[in-house]
C-alpha cells in the first residue's frame, strides 16, 4: 500500500526532473503545451464517466460502444 500510494508522486518528480535535464529552459513551456491535449483526455474521460458510471470505465465504455469482442 506504501508503495502504492507514493507511485504518482514519484512519476511525476521524476518525469519531471528528466524533462528538466533534456530540455532545459524551454522545459515550462514543454509542460504547457502537452498539458493541453492531456486536458481534453481528462474532458472526455469525465463525460464518459458521466454518462456511463461503472468501474469498469474504458473496458465498459468500449465494451458497451463497439460490442464485448472489441471491448476487451
Amino acid at each position: 500500500m506504501g508503495v502504492a500510494g507514493s507511485a504518482p508522486g514519484f512519476s511525476i518528480a521524476v518525469a519531471i526532473a528528466s524533462l528538466i535535464g533534456a530540455v532545459g529552459v524551454v522545459s515550462p513551456s514543454a509542460l504547457i503545451i502537452f498539458a493541453i491535449p492531456m486536458l481534453g483526455i481528462a474532458i472526455a474521460y469525465k463525460g464518459l464517466a458521466r454518462k456511463m458510471p461503472n468501474a469498469g470505465a474504458a473496458y465498459e465504455w468500449t465494451s458497451q460502444s463497439f460490442g464485448k469482442f472489441f471491448g476487451y
